[in-house]
């Protein structure tokens, strides 16, 4: 597509020197444009993540807590309150 338009600068006479310029600066346009629209995808993908990440870690931290309660109440029914058997207080 740009070859084309370099087509009609030359048709129009313009200078070699100028046509490069503009279709370089066309590139770092294109090229940045480019950059912007997956800048905007990565931060709705990092988005979603953002959600799904906190939703994960609120599940670890009561799975944890249920993890603790557990560990407590078995304990305390196997070692008679903490206790080990066969040991004294």
């Amino acid at each position: 597509m740009l070859s084309r338009h370099a087509e009609v600068g030359r048709e129009a006479r313009v200078p070699d020197v100028q046509i490069a310029r503009t279709l370089d600066l066309a590139k770092q346009a294109h090229r940045a444009a480019l950059m912007t629209a997956h800048s905007e995808d990565l931060r709705s993908v990092l988005g979603s993540w953002r959600y799904l990440h906190r939703w994960v870690a609120a599940l670890m931290v009561i799975l944890v807590g249920l993890h603790i309660a557990y560990a407590l109440m078995y304990g305390v029914f196997f070692f008679d309150e903490g206790v080990m058997p066969g040991t004294s207080p």
